[in-house]
């Protein structure tokens, strides 16, 4: 709070569309105030959401090809343990036992490759959300809300400019406490 009073800005770049207040407005701690053209902001939001939704969706498909390895594998491993008993008995050759041991060698890197994948689509999954929420919050940002309860004293920008944020929000209003 100073003498100029309390500076409200954009946090986000884009053109005024709209302002709800101007000179000597009382305003409360909230309101909205003014507007940042949201469109931008609302398909970046709307397609962070599709993608989180189809990283979900490979999630599942993920851990259906895990279940489909780890079946093959039990298979596999069965039909290993099977030509194992018979080699013992000597009702096999030791080739039917090394083809067994091939093909659970490879079922068993499928298993390991079916959970990497798994894994892999879960931390899209979790980049997807850090996607959605930071999408969110931008376009919750083209809201822009008075911080207290006052009296607009200056308006820095008129309707129809474009407010280029950087490292400081960009001041759009002033309002004295």
């Amino acid at each position: 709070n100073t003498a100029s009073g309390i500076p409200v800005g954009a946090q986000v770049n884009g053109k005024l569309i709209k302002l709800y207040v101007d000179y000597n407005s009382v305003v409360t701690n909230g309101q909205l105030v003014a507007q940042i053209d949201p469109l931008v902001y609302q398909a970046t939001l709307d397609s962070a959401e599709a993608q989180l939704k189809v990283n979900e969706a490979n999630v599942e498909v993920r851990a259906a090809a895990l279940r489909a390895s780890e079946a093959e594998l039990a298979l596999v491993q069965k039909t290993y343990d099977r030509k194992k008993a018979l080699l013992e008995k000597k009702m096999a050759p030791v080739a039917d036992l090394d083809s067994a041991e091939e093909a659970l060698a490879r079922a068993k890197s499928s298993v390991d490759q079916a959970k990497a994948n798994l894994r892999s689509a879960e931390a899209s999954v979790a980049q997807s959300k850090a996607s959605v929420d930071k999408a969110r919050a931008d376009r919750k940002y083209c809201d822009i809300v008075s911080p207290v309860d006052g009296i607009v004293i200056d308006r820095k920008v008129e309707e129809g400019e474009t407010v280029v944020s950087s490292m400081n929000a960009v001041p759009v209003l002033s309002i004295a406490e």
